[in-house]
């Protein structure tokens, strides 16, 4: 399931922080409410990138696997 040039700490790595921008009421205020012109992003930004770049479902296919 994990490709040879795949490295599992490369996504918890992203997973965790998809997680602490999600969290983080400090860039939210920044970036989503325009606060911050340099920054720019929104939670449907962030979710996206989870899920196409980093491809966040194989990894539960492959968490769930461990168990």
């Amino acid at each position: 399931m994990i490709e040879q040039n795949e490295n599992i700490h490369d996504w918890e790595r992203n997973l965790f922080n998809s997680i602490k921008d999600i969290s983080d009421i400090d860039m939210q205020k920044k970036s989503w409410l325009g606060k911050d012109l340099n920054s720019i992003s929104s939670y449907s930004e962030i979710i996206s990138v989870l899920y196409d770049d980093f491809d966040f479902e194989r990894y539960i296919k492959y968490y769930n696997t461990l168990k």
